[in-house]
């Protein structure tokens, strides 16, 4: 027997959202994540001799090789953070307060293009990804700012509210597992050692996942495999640090020393990983910025290894990785 809804014609029961206009879809199921990581690493932008930097470079974390020039960013950034899908890399916001994203085919060299808007534009940010969403905690526009904001790193468009930090923070650095987004140290008016961490599944506030072995801001290097988190030098509660420390991310956890960077004390790399070694490039120490790229292997803790070069000495560059083809 059909059912008739108010001022509507008969229906059957298997089609009975016809009749009041409306359709009836299974709930929205999370993707799940990706891949973040991948062979070739990115350094893009950052701070030089001769001020904001437009170039992007790139290099090979297997063979660690010198860098060669990617192409260029849509505009000279720096204190930008980023992150990828292993095929497409994010760079976002930077200094002063640029509101834009731009991104880039890893696999092809070539100029950046503008993939849409931050909610707030700011700089030293952290972004995290888990290969569908990438996720961007903290920041400044002069003021410190508690927002957290995600897009979905295969489609462009503007970026999308996903919660808040506990404290206003810039200079945290992010990286990822499957599961999580963590954002390890920064300032909140002084220099702190607590990582936050954000369910990439799930909208909301960021939590407590631990502890760094010192406090550190400045864009401080880090990366992450599907296993662990490292964050590398930075910014440091009195003086810049050398020590790199690290999280197993299954779990929640404070961190542990990892070993420590070439430098004796450095701020501002970028950091960038495969599935065995993780690599940081760059930074700055007394006004004298580095081109060096460094690497450790990430299931051995130790210090790292001088490898390669730069195209450039620079400060705050934005890094991550992704397939060379």
């Amino acid at each position: 027997m059909g059912l008739r809804a108010l001022n509507n014609p008969a229906s059957d029961f298997e089609d009975v959202f016809a009749s009041t206009g409306s359709e009836a879809g299974p709930p929205w199921v999370y993707p799940g994540a990706g891949t973040w990581i991948g062979d070739r690493a990115i350094a893009a932008g950052g701070n030089i001799s001769a001020g904001q930097n437009d170039t992007i470079d790139y290099y090979d974390i297997s063979s660690i090789s010198n860098a060669g020039d990617f192409g260029d960013l849509t505009t000279p950034r720096h204190a930008a953070w980023g992150c990828s899908n292993s095929t497409r890399g994010l760079i976002c916001g930077g200094y002063n307060t640029i509101q834009s994203i731009d991104y880039i085919t890893i696999a092809t060299t070539a100029t950046a293009e503008d993939f849409g808007d931050l909610t707030v534009g700011r700089h030293d940010a952290g972004g995290a990804s888990d290969g569908y969403r990438g996720v961007f905690a903290g920041g400044t526009t002069g003021s410190r700012q508690t927002v957290i904001e995600y897009v979905v790193v295969e489609t462009t468009g503007d970026a999308t509210t996903f919660g808040s930090l506990a404290a206003a923070t810039s200079g945290c650095s992010g990286a990822a597992s499957a599961t999580y987004g963590l954002y390890g140290g920064g300032s909140d008016g002084s220099k702190i050692t607590q990582i936050n961490y954000i369910t990439f599944s799930t909208l909301g506030d960021s939590a407590d996942f631990g502890d760094l072995t010192v406090a550190r801001a400045a864009a401080n290097g880090s990366c992450s495999n599907t296993t662990r988190a490292l964050w590398a030098a930075g910014g440091g509660a009195s003086a810049n640090t050398d020590v790199i420390d690290y999280v197993d991310t299954a779990s929640l956890s404070s961190a542990t020393d990892f070993g420590d960077v070439v430098q004796t004390a450095i701020e501002g790399l970028s950091g960038a990983a495969n599935a065995t070694r993780a690599t940081f490039a760059g930074g700055i120490n007394s006004g004298s910025r580095s081109n060096i790229i460094q690497y450790v292997t990430i299931s051995t803790p130790g210090d790292a290894t001088d490898a390669a070069d730069l195209t450039a000495g620079i400060r705050t560059p934005t890094g991550f990785s992704g397939n060379p083809s």
